[in-house]
């Protein structure tokens, strides 16, 4: 088996199950995984995610991980989707934008979903939807929450 599971199974399987408690300590390593993949993807000189993928795989995992135990926004919970057909520009920007979120709306220990977002990450997502229209098309109803009009 290659990828993520192959590398480091053991590593993220300890990860998902610690998030399933959702100890607001492990805020902490969420944040410094974001930097580390907000750097890598800063500095890319791929053309496309898709063209990094174990990077890409990463990046995926963790997203789909933070919304798995809604640590993320109902809004944003498919944002894993568009990472393997955008930019590693605008995942980095992306990536940010959450981490950002951390920042002002760090999870508590409480089981209460975090329902609150920054403007400048639903901004974000649905700039990156219109700019990959073509691509990511399939994925536009995920974000029409927001009032995407994409004709």
């Amino acid at each position: 088996s290659s990828g993520i599971n192959a590398e480091y199974g053991i590593l993220w399987n300890i990860f998902e199950e610690a998030l399933t408690t959702k100890n607001s300590d492990l805020v902490v390593i969420v944040r410094a995984l974001l930097v580390v993949l907000i750097s890598f993807w800063s500095s890319s000189r791929v053309r496309s995610c898709s063209d990094s993928p174990q990077n890409t795989e990463y990046t995926v995992k963790l997203l789909d991980l933070l919304s798995g135990v809604e640590w993320l926004p109902p809004p944003l919970l498919n944002i894993s989707q568009l990472i393997i057909q955008i930019s590693p520009y605008e995942a980095m920007s992306l990536l940010y934008e959450v981490s950002h979120h951390f920042k002002v709306h760090a999870p508590h220990m409480s089981k209460v979903p975090v329902i609150k977002y920054q403007t400048s990450l639903k901004e974000t997502v649905l700039t990156i939807v219109q700019n990959n229209i073509e691509t990511v098309g399939v994925t536009t109803f995920l974000f029409s929450r927001w009032g995407l009009d994409v004709k």
